[in-house]
């Protein structure tokens, strides 16, 4: 008996492609997206000494969500939402943004290197953005220090720092993208 589940293991464990990536589970915070047919899964990270990682700024109905790859450098992966003009304490979900409200972008250089000279400056960088025309996100749960949802659509490439653009022709599309992020409150 012990020796069939060793083999039943042993063929569940070679089966599985050494690529793919393992989804987080349901108890840890987390931002995914499927790109190019895979799941993209980050954890949840609050950067030391940067106030606006995972937080809800009440002053400012503003709220900065965080997954990155590593810690120690946050330019090497990365999911980031960014939520405008939305009271988090006076909605009740399940609420879909209005695209004004809010901003999806990833990058990952691992996954999807950028070739674009307006890219590769000091001053400059870039990474897909979400297409306020093509991105829907919705907050399907949410108390008072975790926030979850899910979004979909198209991210454009955009640069950032001095060399701001955004270009329609270098896109990827995020399906299954989803959050739960532990949150705090700014007490300002």
């Amino acid at each position: 008996m012990y020796r069939l589940i060793f083999y039943c293991t042993l063929l569940l464990l070679c089966a599985c492609d050494a690529d793919e990536t393992i989804l987080p589970s349901l108890n840890d915070w987390y931002i995914s997206g499927e790109i190019n047919g895979s799941q993209r899964p980050l954890p949840q990270v609050d950067l030391p000494n940067v106030n606006v990682s995972n937080t809800y700024f009440r002053e400012f109905k503003e709220t900065h969500l965080q997954a990155y790859r590593n810690e120690s450098d946050p330019s090497d992966g990365y999911w980031k939402i960014r939520l405008s003009d939305l009271d988090l304490e006076n909605i009740t979900p399940p609420i879909n943004v209005e695209q004004s409200f809010f901003s999806v972008s990833w990058h990952d250089s691992k996954i999807l290197e950028i070739d674009d000279e307006r890219c590769g400056d000091i001053d400059q960088g870039c990474a897909f953005f979400s297409a306020s025309d093509r991105f829907l996100l919705t907050i399907t749960e949410l108390t008072d220090t975790e926030i979850v949802g899910v979004f979909s659509g198209r991210l454009l490439l955009t640069g950032t720092g001095f060399g701001v653009f955004q270009d329609p022709d270098q896109f990827v599309d995020v399906t299954n993208g989803s959050f739960r992020i532990a949150y705090r409150v700014d007490p300002n």
